[in-house]
């Protein structure tokens, strides 16, 4: 039986090493990292181009719906409008 675990990072535990090596070995099936050592991730880290590597924004926190709806709801409007979006990734940038 394959032997295979995702792993989440919370509070950079798996980042802290930013070792590619360990996705390699076949233990690990990948991860998902919002945190890194160095901040932001530079750019030629092999990590942007790993298969076994889901990079996220740092920006978790608990959601309060009441203003998740606020700004889902500007962004309806602004949408509908032809007007600009806020916060829009920037695939280019990486973020």
């Amino acid at each position: 039986m394959r032997q295979a675990l995702f792993f989440a990072a919370v509070a950079s535990v798996f980042a802290a090493s930013n070792d590619p090596v360990k996705l390699d070995s076949g233990q690990i099936a990948g991860v998902a990292l919002d945190v890194f050592r160095e901040e932001p991730l530079p750019k030629g880290h092999p990590f942007w181009t790993h298969p076994k590597v889901w990079i996220s924004p740092h920006v978790a926190s608990v959601t309060q719906p009441s203003t998740a709806v606020q700004g889902i709801l500007e962004s309806m409007r602004r949408f509908e409008g032809g007007l600009p979006l806020q916060n829009v990734v920037n695939w280019a940038e990486g973020y």
